[in-house]
Order: structure tokens, then sequence, then C-alpha cells
């Protein structure tokens, strides 16, 4: 999103830009008890969303939350897809539109069945941020060198206990229970 975010800005250097960090996608988030909320539902995550836009506003002193143009790429498209088809009343008048990239509902539930597969041949560690940069342009996960060293970094995390491991933040395996809720009836939605 680095590349995308800087050729939109040179274009239209007045729009502003949020990207939103999903739930167990990096940062963790303890709840006022310490724990962690480990829903990943697209419903969830599109209240975070909502959560996000009206935290940004309240950071940056908003009179009021400005015209919206939601873009989402795999499963921020299904959020942002459940986010348009049924928003908070507070930004119902403020969404202008929404773009979905790299997910339709047939091919993403048709990649979930291999999923698993995909997982079970990814290394769990990297010796080095550059490694897994190298890896990712190697597999196909990523094309662009320059992409890949912006955002691989972002999904490992450095071992605290062996400072020459990188591994992934986010444990795709856990979230299995909530795949097909990402993408079922999308195309529905995406419609309605």
């Amino acid at each position: 999103w680095a590349h995308c975010v800087g050729n939109i800005l040179s274009r239209a250097p007045d729009v502003g830009v949020l990207a939103v960090e999903a739930r167990g996608h990096g940062s963790v988030v303890k709840m006022e008890d310490g724990s962690t909320d480990n829903d990943m539902s697209v419903t969830t995550l599109a209240v975070d969303l909502a959560h996000m836009i009206n935290l940004t506003g309240k950071k940056l002193q908003w009179e009021s939350i400005p015209k919206l143009l939601l873009v989402g790429h795999s499963l921020g498209g299904a959020v942002v897809t459940t986010f348009a088809k049924d928003p908070p009343l507070e930004h119902r008048t403020k969404i202008l539109g929404y773009a979905v990239i790299d997910v339709v509902e047939g091919s993403a539930m048709e990649a979930l069945r291999h999923m698993k597969h995909y997982l079970a041949t990814r290394p769990p560690a990297f010796k080095s941020l550059s490694e897994a940069v190298e890896w990712h342009i190697k597999s196909h996960t990523l094309r662009n060198a320059d992409s890949a060293t912006i955002s691989v970094p972002a999904l490992l995390t450095q071992s605290p206990s062996s400072p020459d491991s990188y591994a992934w933040r986010t444990s795709l395996s856990e979230t299995e229970q909530f795949w097909t809720n990402w993408f079922g009836g999308m195309s529905s939605k995406f419609l309605t």
C-alpha cells in the first residue's frame, strides 16, 4: 500500500489516506482486563474499521467525518464490503464508494481449500528480514521487491529468545474458524 498511497498523493495531494491495521495483523491491543479479543469475524473487523475512522477523527480533531472512498485487498476487501453494506449511522452519508482488489467470493472460497497446504509449505521463521523478503519474492507471494521490502518486516516479529529469528506475527492457522465467514456471501453483500 505504501507505493499505492504515494501514487494517490502525487495525483491528489489534498486527499487523506488512512491505512487501517486489522486486529491480529500487527500491534497487539489489550482489552481493559489485559486480555486480547481474538474475534476475527468480518463483522467485528468492519466495526473495528468504523472505530478507527472515528478515533482518527477525534485525534485529528475533525469537525465531521469526511467523504470516504474505501479500498480493501483480500480480507480487507471483505471488510470494506461488510462496512459499506451496513455502515454505522454516522458514516452512511459519507461513503462515496468502495473497491475490492484481488478478491471475489468464488475464487476466495476456492483458495481457502488450499490454505492449509500453503501454510504447511511456508517457512515458520526466517534468519533475517532480508531472507523473508527474498522468500516472498521467490515464492511469488509478492512480486515487487520495493513493496516486499516495505511490507514484509511488519508481517514478522523478532523472537525475544533468539535475536536471529523472525517469526510470523499472525498465526493464520489460528484464524481458520473465520475463513468462511470472511468471504461467504461477499458477492451478495457487494451487490447490495
